[in-house]
């Protein structure tokens, strides 16, 4: 017994330098790619593609599932291959090797960038990097985060970002309104393209027999607003278990995106202070409740939807919120033919960035 202590009081001791190392210079830069395998791959098409690929595409994490899937969208209606970068703050240092790296050696190499609310402050380092390169780059499915308690990104970045890009596409009619005075004969209005990674693969594919109320929460958002995320929590229990309902809820992050759209997938309705979260409620054909935060999901809502929101701090209403679902049960349309419009209007974008990237490449 003695022998055994001993020898787990050893490993605990050289396992415990190990941990805090890479808690302290790695575990943030891991995070972005969610997984060792994804990791490898990752760093294995960046070495060998970076050189020759007509495009890079660059997003801001892969767990995120919101963000990737953005990105995926935007992937899909381009239709070039080509590696990833990341352009989240935590890993600034080795987007700035892999840009010095693509100025040497694949210097008509187009910079494909989005979606997400990347137009905050969090990432003015990387739209500097991407500027002072001189590479050409496209933008779309981005859009500003107007949020209560977050600062804004510096005004002057915005003309040099619209003026610079060779397409600029945004996800909602504010930062349209807002950048349309920088480029007013560049800017294009689309829903996030992560649609047109959501819909040929998970439209209503869930059954009306699903019991499941899903709840997307950003629990750093809701508390922002002011609002009480265990109460509305509760409420919306509640509610599930009135109406018949099995209760779920998730963050939006995890290691696997198709773990988590399976998840959102089987629901029946989805009530979410995420944006994303009403994002893929729209590209599955699920009715969702918006608990809006900020402004960025009403934004989304008044661009692309008919779908009322209801402030997050209305949702500590327990009557109020049951109703609200409700609503949501006794919804059943079939009918996709607005959303066909917003996967068209994505898909004319991807195919100009597709025709940009041939037209550099051969400069």
């Amino acid at each position: 017994m003695k022998v055994k202590k001993g020898m787990y009081f050893l490993i605990s001791k050289l396992v415990e330098p190990l941990r805090w190392r890479f808690a302290l210079y790695f575990a943030e830069k891991f995070d972005l790619y969610g997984s060792l395998s994804f990791y490898l791959k990752q760093k294995f098409t960046r070495k060998k593609y970076s050189k020759t690929a007509p495009v890079v595409y660059i997003y801001a994490n892969k767990r995120n599932v919101g963000d990737y899937i953005s990105h995926l969208g935007l992937k899909e209606i381009v239709g070039k291959d080509g590696p990833d970068l990341f352009c989240s703050p935590v890993w600034l240092k080795e987007f700035k090797a892999h840009i010095d790296y693509l100025k040497q050696h694949n210097p008509n190499v187009l910079l494909v960038i989005g979606g997400g609310g990347l137009l905050q402050p969090v990432f003015e380092p990387f739209w500097h990097v991407v500027l002072q390169s001189g590479l050409r780059f496209s933008a779309h499915g981005i859009g500003i985060n107007k949020m209560s308690g977050r600062g804004e990104m510096k005004a002057d970045l915005f003309p040099k970002i619209a003026k610079g890009a060779d397409h600029l596409g945004v996800r909602d009619e504010y930062t349209f309104n807002f950048l349309e005075q920088f480029a007013p004969n560049k800017l294009v209005l689309t829903a996030c393209p992560s649609i047109n990674y959501l819909v040929p693969r998970y439209w209503q594919l869930q059954a009306l027999s699903s019991k499941v109320l899903l709840h997307l929460i950003h629990p750093s958002d809701v508390r922002l607003a002011g609002a009480d995320l265990d109460v509305i929590s509760k409420n919306l229990m509640a509610a599930a278990e009135a109406l018949g309902l099995e209760y779920q809820e998730h963050t939006n992050m995890d290691s696997s995106h198709v773990r988590m759209l399976k998840k959102v997938s089987n629901a029946r309705v989805i009530v979410s202070s995420r944006l994303h979260g009403c994002i893929m409620g729209f590209g599955m054909g699920i009715p969702f409740l918006p608990l809006l935060c900020d402004d960025k999901i009403k934004a989304f809502l008044t661009s692309h939807t008919e779908v009322d929101g209801v402030k997050v701090k209305q949702a500590e209403d327990a009557s109020f919120l049951k109703h609200r679902v409700e609503l949501l049960l006794a919804e059943c349309s079939s009918d996709r033919s607005k959303l066909d419009v917003k996967l068209a209007e994505n898909a004319e974008s991807g195919s100009y960035i597709k025709s940009l990237a041939s037209k550099i490449a051969k400069d």
